[in-house]
């Protein structure tokens, strides 16, 4: 009876703080059971928790029961003691803690003398009894030891199941908004738009964390901000000893492989410096922190300077020069001068030879070519090729690319004694980078070149009082700050005057694109200033409490969000260029001939009013009962209750389209309003249920299940976001169904005067309303929600192995997106004389008239996902650590992000119904570390001198992946059939089945040579739709290439003295030269296929996924 009543008792303590695991908390546990060695319970046993790096002690004394309780601990190794009267003592010394972990330690006192000592060494368990969570733990040394490129804590994700990195990282099938990282339990993403990326993520020291842990599924009632998986880094404290690391990375341009498309190596350099220095804070003669106060502070530079062979499109000296025939291929061009009407057509005069006169070039293009603004094509190792659109990649040279970042970090530690303690961190990256665009010789129109410095900061402090081993609490206050600006050239020196563009505001260099609003040539132009602050506060309580067998955890979260963003659009305008079509007759014109005309189809000036000055609040309950039912089973119960303030801004200044209301400009239905307040409905019901339960088969089985449902944060995907007419709107361009040009470049669009009212709102000015656009907020828009459940078996089959099967799945609901509204049915009718009509006259026919585009913003999107892993995983021993799986999954929905989401037509949605654009079905990855079993300490050659010194303290690490590729959507170009221009996307015809899509047996042919490389697609798979009429390919149909990439390391730690190390390591990545590419062009043109198929670039560059050979020196002194 009393073994069973111990059996239980052991049961329950491995599950008092399950709700902690992978949460917010950068702490952990240890709990046990007492007995005798009969069996019996032993109550009023002295216990202590002797943390030996810090000399912190913690006591407590086992109940009646014979339980003892340690709350919050740092995570460190830990020394226990237990003592009573008439036992001997017993000590238990490597009990490593892990961040959000519970150990449990039962022992077992022998009869004798206090001062007889029986020492045993523990190791912490292999099996997760005690929680229904998935995840995985990367401790910092491991981290630290594996070849990760440039030291992102964030780059381990690429490493984790149930994760897939291509497209951004998605977890479990969830949207990459929908990752929640912190740092030390506070957000490390970007407020307000949230998302994992490079230059969008609070980046870390690296040697400074302690661990990293990736949730998937079923998230603890305490975690929220998620769709589900959430990456959590705990940083490391400072010890009784004083620790000091120094290491470079270097890369220089030997030990950097040249791209696979590339011919050469272009210049390179890369070093990343980490410094960190840790210990007791020490003041001479005034304070001394031993046992008490502790420190870290962490430092790292990354300074890259990278140039890279690329190719272009430059204009050829015959466009230049007014020929167009493109040896004879080119489409017909057409002089927009000539436009009129012939019998109720409109018609144009044909260019003698599709040559314009050179004295027909508008003036102030000369003047603009006079600053000579694209290279001479070089048609370098015979890349270029010409099609009925021009050159293409005839011009190559190194794209330049520069990036500085310092990351600083410091934590102090208080242990004001052994019921409270105090930790506080601050973070600060600064980022500096900029980058070129090859092909133009004009640096005012690289966009690209422009700094725009950003900073961001994380901050942290955290008070634990522990009242009782069964009552503790927490107090957490959180900051994260992100600020960016950007001042481009050009600005005020009135570079519309210098050009001969009369009547055009000189406050920023005007934009020249092509009629859809895209380049010319990859001139990107310097665009506007703008300066902009994201940044949200976070409180957090947590109290738990332990009653009999429950382990509630209970607390509150509020979270202030804003933003202040200052932005001044383009008032120098954006003008487009257009005309040299036959009207309405597809497959005619170029709009670079019309740039040449200054045949201008539409000019926008805008400058914004104000300033846009969102502000969100969110407030957070939640509860979690772990609940032992049985010795074998432990149900894991949570709720969790939030709100999150719909949209508004400070002071009101917002805009709302109502499709009710009545134009003021226009007097037909729909309008925008400026209406103070919040624009959405408040919603109150936002409960999620987390309920698992883990059931111990036997002493080496275990089976986890658990359902958990999270709500997304909305807040907004992108800066001034219902703003409309904040910023002045005046457009130039032709009458709807009008195909003559609006105006010619040096004749200037004549005097552009802002309308500015008293209410600071600036109303739409001209008359064509294809440039008014408008955003509706839905009011009774939600917060997304994602249901997410796992079953997971796990097997320890060995002492240091474990065996683990599991099954996740996940739904996505109400997923925020936005669609255009204001767009004509494809089935407005089967008459090709209306169908025509609309086609000549798009605008007219929209269900909003006096509108452009009008976004709105809804609940409109679902996902689905379901995937099983197999892994097998070997605690450290031996001096090996491995993991490896193999994850199949697949993910369903209709759009792959947050934000605005396009298709054939917004009235049918469900066509976009198919595999995500991140699938990954395939993915195994196999990671270790090993220490060769050499030298001082290890198992051979262990007596020291010269064989020490040659082959001892050697490790070499591993990490490879293999997966499937990410899917491909088709799209057509070219078509000499007419399609309604607002109908979305417009997707080929397939008449083969898609097998037979994908070449057999393909090979690449001459990689270096554009018009000899092999197409990996079968086009004679497709045809053009039929007139007005959407393609019968579907979205993401077929998968794109695979990935093979294998990193190694080989370092070497050299004992200098006592104390003092060096290590000398040697990382390669992607050492079998291995290339992974990225997706071929998928756009389908019959008559001019050009790079349709044709690989042209490899993922990852020189530091990422995938990415290409590069070796990595590293050096690190240590103490």
């Amino acid at each position: 009876m009393l073994r069973s009543r111990v059996f239980v008792g052991s049961a329950f303590l491995a599950l008092l703080s399950s709700a902690s695991l992978f949460g917010q908390t950068a702490t952990g546990n240890i709990i046990g059971h007492i007995t005798d060695s009969t069996g019996s319970l032993l109550p009023g046993v002295a216990v202590t928790a002797l943390n030996p790096a810090k000399g912190i002690t913690q006591r407590t004394v086992s109940d009646e029961q014979g339980i003892y309780r340690f709350f919050y601990l740092d995570p460190a190794s830990y020394k226990l003691t237990f003592t009573k009267d008439g036992f001997a003592t017993l000590e238990r010394e490597g009990l490593a803690l892990r961040s959000n972990d519970t150990l449990t330690v039962d022992v077992q006192l022998n009869v004798g003398s206090v001062v007889e000592k029986l020492e045993v060494n523990a190791a912490a368990p292999l099996l997760e009894t005690a929680t229904s969570t998935t995840g995985t733990v990367l401790a910092g040394s491991q981290m630290n030891a594996l070849p990760i490129m440039q030291r992102y804590t964030w780059m381990t994700m690429y490493m984790m199941p149930g994760v897939t990195s291509m497209a951004g990282f998605h977890i479990a099938g969830s949207r990459d908004r929908g990752l929640g990282y912190s740092m030390d339990g506070i957000s490390g993403t970007e407020p307000v738009r949230g998302g994992v990326a490079t230059n969008r993520i609070m980046s870390t020291t690296q040697n400074a964390i302690q661990e990293v842990k990736m949730v998937t599924t079923v998230l603890p009632a305490e975690n929220g901000h998620s769709a589900g998986g959430m990456l959590s880094a705990t940083y490391k404290s400072g010890t009784n000893d004083l620790h000091v690391e120094a290491e470079d990375r270097y890369v220089g341009n030997p030990m950097l492989h040249r791209a696979y498309f590339n011919l050469g190596n272009a210049p390179f350099g890369y070093h990343e410096l980490g410094n960190l220095v840790s210990g007791p804070v020490f003041l001479p003669k005034i304070y001394n922190g031993k046992n008490r106060t502790f420190f870290l502070f962490g430092y790292s530079r990354h300074h890259e300077v990278y140039d890279q062979s690329v190719f272009a499109d430059v204009p050829s000296p015959e466009m230049l020069n007014g020929d167009f025939s493109f040896n004879g291929l080119g489409y017909p061009i057409y002089d927009p001068a000539s436009t009129r009407q012939v019998n109720g057509q409109w018609t144009r005069d044909p260019f003698a030879g599709n040559i314009i006169p050179k004295n027909r070039f508008d003036p102030a293009v000369n003047n603009f070519l006079g600053h000579q603004p694209w290279s001479a094509p070089n048609n370098q190792a015979g890349s270029g090729f010409i099609d009925k659109l021009g050159p293409h990649t005839n011009y190559g040279a190194n794209s330049h690319y520069t990036s500085f970042r310092s990351r600083y970090d410091i934590k102090i530690d208080h242990n004001i004694n052994d019921k409270n303690r105090l930790f506080g961190r601050y973070s600060w990256v600064q980022n500096r980078a900029h980058g070129n665009q090859i092909g133009l010789n004009w640096a005012m129109l690289d966009g690209n070149y422009v700094l725009a410095p950003s900073d961001q900061i994380n901050a942290v402090i955290s008070d634990t009082h522990v009242f009782s081993p069964t009552l503790i609490n927490e107090i957490r206050l959180g900051a994260n700050h992100r600020k960016e600006s950007r001042t481009p050239p050009g600005i005020d020196e009135n570079w519309a005057q210098q050009l001969g563009i009369p009547g055009v505001p000189g406050n920023t260099f005007p934009s020249f694109f092509n009629s859809a609003g895209g380049t010319f040539y990859n001139a990107t132009f310097p665009g506007a200033p703008y300066y902009q602050v994201t940044e949200n506060y976070t409180f957090q309580e947590n109290l738990t409490k332990v009653v009999s067998r429950h382990t509630f955890k209970m607390g509150y979260e509020l979270l202030r969000t804003r933003a202040n963003v200052f932005s001044q659009s383009q008032p120098g305008g954006i003008f487009r260029f257009g005309g040299t079509d036959l009207p309405f007759t597809p497959n005619t014109g170029n709009d670079f001939a019309a740039f040449l005309l200054g045949s201008v189809t539409r000019a926008d000036f805008n400058t914004y009013l104000a300033n846009w000055l969102p502000r969100w609040w969110s407030h957070a309950l939640y509860v979690q009962d772990d609940w032992t039912v049985s010795p074998r089973l432990t149900l894991n119960l949570g709720l969790r209750w939030s709100y999150e303030s719909p949209f508004q801004t400070k002071y009101g200044q917002q805009s709302q389209f109502d499709p009710t209301a009545t134009d003021p400009i226009t007097g037909m239905k729909g309008a925008i309003l400026h209406t103070p307040g919040l624009l959405g409905n408040k919603t109150y019901k936002n409960f999620q249920p987390r309920v698992g339960l883990a059931y111990k088969i036997s002493d080496k089985v275990v089976f986890r299940g658990g359902f958990g449902l999270t709500t997304v944060d909305l807040f907004t995907t992108g800066f001034n976001q219902n703003f409309e007419e904040y910023s002045t709107a005046v457009s130039v361009q032709r009458p709807s169904g009008d195909p003559r040009p609006a105006f010619f470049l040096s004749q200037g669009p004549g005097n552009i005067a802002f309308n500015v009212l008293p209410n600071g709102t600036s109303p739409f000015v001209g008359v064509n309303y294809s440039g008014r656009s408008a955003t509706r907020y839905d009011p009774a828009l939600r917060n997304p929600y994602s249901m997410n459940w796992n079953g997971t078996l796990q097997y320890q089959f060995a002492p240091s192995w474990l065996l683990e099967l599991s099954y996740q799945g996940s739904s996505g609901v109400g997923l925020l997106n936005s669609w255009d509204i204001n767009t004509v049915p494809l089935n407005i009718s089967t008459d090709p004389t209306v169908l025509n009509a609309v086609y000549q006259n798009y605008q007219n026919y929209r269900p909003f008239p006096n509108f452009g585009s009008i976004n709105m913003w809804s609940n409109f999107s679902h996902s689905s996902f379901h995937s099983g892993t197999v892994k097998v995983e070997k605690r450290s021993s031996y001096g090996l650590t491995l993991t490896s799986f193999y994850t199949w999954s697949h993910a369903i929905d209709e759009c792959d992000a947050d934000g605005p989401c396009t298709g054939v037509t917004f009235y049918n949605r469900a066509l976009e119904k198919g595999t995500a654009g991140f699938n990954i079905t395939n993915r195994n990855v196999t990671y270790l570390t090993y220490e060769l079993p050499f030298g001082r300490g290890r198992h051979f050659m262990n007596s020291g001198g010269l064989k020490d010194y040659l082959f001892g303290g050697w490790n070499a690490s591993i990490i490879q992946t293999f997966q499937t590729g990410v899917p491909v959507t088709f799209t057509v170009s070219g078509s000499p059939n007419r399609y309604l221009p607002g109908s979305g996307v417009q997707r080929p015809n397939v008449i083969q089945s898609a097998d037979q899509i994908a070449v057999p047996n393909w090979t690449i042919g001459d990689r270096f040579n554009n018009s000899l490389k092999n197409p990996m697609w079968n086009i004679g798979a497709f045809s053009n739709p039929a007139a007005f009429t959407a393609g019968t390919m579907g979205r993401n149909m077929i998968t794109g290439p695979g990935m093979n990439w294998t990193q190694v390391s080989l370092a070497k730690f050299i004992t200098l003295k006592e104390k003092y190390k060096f290590q000398i390591r040697y990382d390669i990545n992607n050492v079998f030269k291995q290339p992974n590419f990225n997706n071929p062009s998928s756009v389908v043109n019959i008559a001019s296929p050009g790079l349709f198929g044709k690989p042209t670039g490899t993922v990852g560059g020189w530091c990422c996924l995938g990415g290409q050979f590069v070796s990595t020196l590293v050096m690190m002194f240590m103490f």
